[in-house]
């Protein structure tokens, strides 16, 4: 679809030019209205060339070096006259001319525009200082210009920069709330399937065992609501650190444990050093490591037997995690390792994974602990 001409031309600008071209007219034909020289010649001739230095005003953002050509070049015949009008209005329309120049020409291009100024005051005037004042004030009228256009292009820079900011913090957002959803998902569902399986090979041989799979089955799936809920929350909330101490408190750590024992994972948790409060962010981080870990063991460790030691110690707490003979973190890429280094990362600390050399799996972070206000 083709833009009109027409609108390309800012109202503002064709206001100033109709507005231009009455003065310009009125100082040719009227000329004690606005105090002009009154002995003027060559009226008709004075009266077209005006109206070529005013009109074009109207396009000057839109198209500036064919509106400064236009109006110098009619500007310089003017000055070929005999008798030139020399009026404000004139002189206002060739300022604005050299403004435009200077603030709507792209760079580099629009340096050229003090070249095109300097080489039209030549034609302007009747004498050298005549040419010398037309130069010195068009000049600083095309500098005006040039340190409103550059001062323009820092401000879109800034809000370009703004923008990218604002763009990459959402997305950003949105890949710690993905990962809060894939945490309290797969451990839950993990332990569900696993609690269903039993279930399942339990009901005829042991009613009493399936019916506390399904016990399991139906707590871990409330659990799992409960935990969606506190993950949905992060949607009104700005930094994980603002989470209430009870969303990321150490000791759900042990109904973790007890949740992936019940689910047929013979885990253990050890606790050691001088417990103390933690940041929010930091025992969340813990957790959800944790919660990683187990989740996989689940799902690629075949049940083998886990240990998690949580380990305080001055001025950080290490979360280990190994098993005797399986996978504690998912080798794809993903959620998995990426996921668990990223939550060490975030709290200014260290990730390590890898197999043992006795063939388990361990899983080991360092997350420092800045002091906590009682």
């Amino acid at each position: 679809m083709r833009t009109s001409p027409w609108a390309r031309i800012d109202p503002v600008d064709l206001v100033v030019a109709l507005a231009l071209t009455v003065a310009m007219q009125l100082e040719i034909w009227g000329p004690h209205v606005l105090g002009a020289n009154p002995e003027l010649t060559q009226r008709p001739a004075l009266s077209v060339t005006s109206l070529a230095i005013s009109l074009p005003l109207a396009v000057r953002r839109s198209w500036p070096w064919p509106m400064a050509l236009t109006t110098l070049g009619a500007s310089v015949v003017q000055g070929r006259l005999e008798t030139p009008p020399e009026g404000v209005a004139s002189l206002v329309g060739l300022m604005l001319v050299a403004y435009s120049l200077g603030r709507y020409t792209s760079r580099p291009t629009g340096y050229a525009g003090i070249g095109l100024i300097a080489l039209a005051s030549l034609g302007i005037g009747a004498d050298a200082p005549d040419h010398l004042f037309v130069m010195l004030v068009l000049g600083a009228a095309w500098s005006a210009g040039l340190v409103v256009a550059r001062r323009s292009d820092d401000l879109d820079s800034l809000e370009l920069r703004r923008l990218e900011a604002q763009r990459m913090g959402a997305q950003e957002e949105r890949l710690r709330i993905a990962r809060e959803l894939h945490d309290v998902v797969a451990h839950r569902v993990s332990l569900i399937v696993v609690q269903s399986q039993l279930a399942d090979t339990l009901l005829d041989g042991d009613p009493d065992g399936a019916r506390r799979a399904v016990r399991a089955v139906e707590r871990a799936g409330r659990d799992a609501l409960v935990e969606l809920r506190s993950v949905l929350q992060l949607l009104h909330e700005a930094d994980p650190a603002t989470r209430s101490p009870g969303d990321t408190d150490l000791a759900r750590l042990a109904e973790l444990v007890a949740d992936s024992r019940a689910g047929g994972l013979p885990v253990d948790l050890a606790v050691s050093g001088d417990q103390r409060p933690l940041p929010p962010v930091v025992a969340l981080g813990a957790f959800r490591i944790v919660q990683e870990s187990l989740t996989n063991v689940i799902k690629h460790g075949g049940r083998a037997p886990t240990h998690v030691t949580l380990r305080f110690c001055p001025g950080s707490v290490e979360v280990t995690i190994e098993n005797d003979g399986g996978a504690v973190a998912d080798p794809t890429p993903g959620h998995g390792l990426a996921g668990m280094s990223e939550r060490a990362s975030f709290v200014g600390g260290t990730f390590r994974a890898g197999p043992r050399t006795d063939g388990g799996f361990r899983v080991h972070a360092v997350l420092p602990t800045p002091e906590v206000a009682p």
